[in-house]
């Protein structure tokens, strides 16, 4: 699949965490399945790629890259917390699975630019009932023309967590990416604990305070 290497934001706007502001559009990439050899396409090698960060991003990108090469990944997505969600993490009561809170993002808003971006998404999420509309008055709400406002009646997370099932990727807890380095031009990713591991592709979607820290010969 070559080397590669990149960093992400998220898609979907959500609340009471931060909304991304506007970027210029990257130029148009080939699919990652074309990015190979004839020889290779011919009989396929399983390409293992490293998605760093469980949140949003994380996600729907492990889901994006599953649906564009289908099983021709070995697809592996790590996160240094103890579960999935990043920025739109819900956590449960001790006492009562039932009784939950979202930490971070509590609703989605999708305006009318989101709209024409990546209504598929919001269609997809109404669809298998993880978004419902919002209907509940929220204190200090300013509506704009042409928004919508979605809640998440599962949790937040559960959208995330609906996009790694969809991506069939591996899920590691609590690692801790920690230097990258290019070794026989593939990327050796270290962690807090355990032994390094390559791969031919790493995403970065983490915030980048974090990826600053990381240490190695991939910032060059």
């Amino acid at each position: 699949a070559g080397r590669g290497y990149c960093s992400g934001d998220v898609s979907l706007q959500e609340h009471q965490a931060w909304s991304p502001e506007p970027r210029a559009a990257a130029p148009p990439r080939p699919p990652l399945h074309k990015l190979r050899p004839a020889a290779s396409r011919r009989n396929p090698v399983m390409a293992r790629v490293l998605i760093v960060g469980a949140g949003l991003t994380g996600s729907v990108c492990a889901a994006l890259l599953r649906r564009e090469t289908g099983g021709l990944l070995h697809l592996s997505v790590w996160d240094k917390a103890g579960d999935s969600g990043g920025r739109m993490t819900t956590a449960s009561s001790p006492h009562n699975p039932q009784c939950t809170v979202d930490l971070g993002a509590q609703y989605i808003t999708c305006t009318s630019h989101y709209a024409k971006k990546h209504q598929s998404f919001y269609d997809e999420l109404l669809a298998c009932g993880i978004l419902k509309p919002l209907t509940s008055p929220v204190e200090g709400m300013v509506m704009k023309e042409g928004d919508c406002n979605f809640v998440a009646p599962q949790g937040i997370s559960s959208i995330i967590k609906h996009y790694l099932k969809e991506s069939g990727a591996k899920i590691y807890f609590r690692q801790c990416v920690t230097k990258i380095n290019l070794r026989n031009d593939k990327w050796e990713v270290s962690k807090e604990t355990g032994s390094p591991e390559c791969f031919d592709l790493i995403v970065l979607t983490m915030p980048i305070p974090h990826i600053l820290q990381i240490e190695g010969d991939f910032v060059n």
